[in-house]
């Protein structure tokens, strides 16, 4: 995972625009309308950086291990989705019951 600080940012922009579409998707699906999609960026964007922070703490985690590279990056990735979906599954169900 040594990415360029372009690759970085082009990551951040494209995981921020896939989520932000789904977002927009799934609304429009619910709702049956077309929702105005400014109510969305905040969300798509607190998600997409929430996902990276979780990326990079997972990656500091990984890096304590002595494991060969393939391994390290699978572990990063499972480490990291792990920690995001746990993450917003509380928060959402959080969320419902109040």
């Amino acid at each position: 995972m040594n990415f360029s600080l372009y690759q970085w940012l082009l990551c951040i922009a494209l995981d921020f625009s896939l989520k932000a579409g789904l977002l927009y998707f799934l609304v429009g699906l619910v709702t049956l309308g077309v929702p105005p999609i400014s109510v969305f960026i905040p969300l798509a964007t607190a998600l997409s950086m929430f996902r990276f922070f979780s990326l990079f703490v997972a990656r500091g985690l990984v890096v304590l291990f002595d494991l060969a590279r393939a391994a390290k990056f699978a572990l990063t990735l499972i480490a990291a989705e792990t920690v995001f979906s746990e993450a917003f599954r509380s928060g959402v169900s959080t969320s419902i019951k109040t």
